[in-house]
């Protein structure tokens, strides 16, 4: 990721406000990014961060299917990583909507897309909360 593009620098700096519990702050800086993105690929990020700082679950979800919606438009192997964890924050949505078989659908998306280069620790976070939401959702 270009830590020198602006959009990343604002989602950057809105994780680190959102990890020192300033919602509001972190929020300020994802929506900023959202209003200078200026390709596909800054739309795809900064609509994944504008997800997190949602108030409820469906303005979560419409979020991360806009990330997903840029992300499908990205001709690089670069948004490959993304993947999996837009697929697992859709999913998570979907089963706290109590619709567990549309939430399977992309928990198996999710483990669909893990490649060798998501495979480090945070590659192993998310395998871990695909097959968790697997099983949760597996007889719906």
């Amino acid at each position: 990721m270009d830590k020198d593009n602006p959009v990343v620098k604002l989602c950057i700096e809105g994780q680190k406000a959102e990890v020192q519990g300033r919602s509001d702050y972190a929020f300020k800086c994802n929506l900023q990014a959202w209003k200078i993105r200026k390709n596909d690929l800054d739309a795809c990020i900064a609509a994944h961060f504008v997800a997190k700082q949602q108030e409820n679950v469906k303005g979560s979800l419409k979020w991360n299917r806009l990330a997903l919606k840029f992300a499908n438009k990205i001709q690089d192997d670069f948004v490959k990583d993304f993947y999996p964890s837009l697929y697992i924050n859709i999913a998570n949505a979907h089963e706290q909507l109590g619709m567990n078989k549309r939430a399977k659908k992309y928990y198996d998306l999710a483990f669909a897309t893990i490649t060798e280069s998501s495979l480090g620790s945070y590659g192993a976070l998310l395998l871990e909360s695909i097959k968790n939401g697997q099983r949760r959702t597996q007889h719906d």
